[in-house]
């Protein structure tokens, strides 16, 4: 796409051309892209708060990089089975589920349990985020899409960090809290929650990418209406050439040769 004009009016044309999938997937970089940036922000000064030695803080944060590291290639092959949508959904409410554990508890155990689980869920969302993005872009939108995301997530790191320290300031204000207690950070660990909810909403409304649906939608779309869904081994046979096709043409020229065949 050539660039002409500001680069405000750009943007705004860049982002108009993107898939409807493509623009919601930038709404859940921004929303779930804040809950994280408080969490590298905010959550080892929160372990500090609760009395915790330095080298216990490390031994948590290593758990849980290891914990990302072994979930990685499982995210990737699962979400081949069973679609993107599904695994950045999954990952995205495991992470709800391991704030809420943090919020509810102060305990040792139960945190370590509950950073394990967030870092599995943002590692899954992490690793399917890019392939997710390339599969909903045409090609002459897609350095515009991933420099958007780019964008988007640097941005956010800043505001989520001065907003996030601004609110959980005022309510602890509110409620008489100690300004550098655990109740201060547990305001932002709720933060973060609600969050990582309007993440999950939004993911709700992606287009269902399960590989029999993509198939069968792109049938459709090459129009092939009056074509039934084929099952068995045959079925499962042209859905593989299918994807192996798509891999190799792209995503037009694989309705075209729907369209022919």
């Amino acid at each position: 796409m050539t660039a002409r004009g500001r680069l405000g009016p750009i943007a705004f044309r860049a982002y108009g051309q993107f898939h409807r999938d493509a623009r919601l997937i930038l709404v859940v970089s921004l929303v779930t892209g804040a809950a994280v940036s408080l969490y590298w922000i905010d959550f080892n000064l929160y372990l500090s708060s609760l009395g915790f030695a330095t080298a216990t803080i490390g031994l948590v944060a290593t758990i849980a990089a290891v914990a990302g590291a072994l979930v990685a290639f499982p995210a990737s092959a699962v979400s081949d089975r069973v679609g993107r949508r599904a695994v950045i959904a999954g990952g995205t409410g495991i992470g709800l589920i391991a704030l809420i554990g943090l919020i509810a508890s102060d305990a040792l155990p139960l945190i370590i349990v509950s950073v394990v689980l967030w870092s599995i869920g943002n590692q899954a969302v992490q690793v399917v985020m890019s392939p997710y993005m390339t599969e909903h872009s045409d090609r002459s939108h897609r350095n515009e899409l991933f420099a958007a995301q780019f964008a988007i997530m640097n941005v956010t790191n800043i505001v989520a960090a001065i907003l996030g320290a601004v609110v959980a300031a005022l309510v602890a204000g509110l409620l008489g809290l100690d300004p550098g207690g655990p109740g201060t950070y547990r305001i932002i660990l709720v933060l973060m929650a609600v969050l990582l909810g309007a993440g999950l909403a939004t993911v709700s409304l992606l287009t269902d990418d399960r590989p029999k649906a993509t198939t069968e939608r792109r049938l459709r779309q090459a129009g092939a209406h009056d074509i039934k869904p084929v099952g068995g081994r045959l079925g499962s046979d042209l859905r593989g050439l299918a994807g192996i096709a798509e891999g190799v043409v792209g995503d037009r020229q694989i309705e075209m040769l729907f369209h022919f065949v």
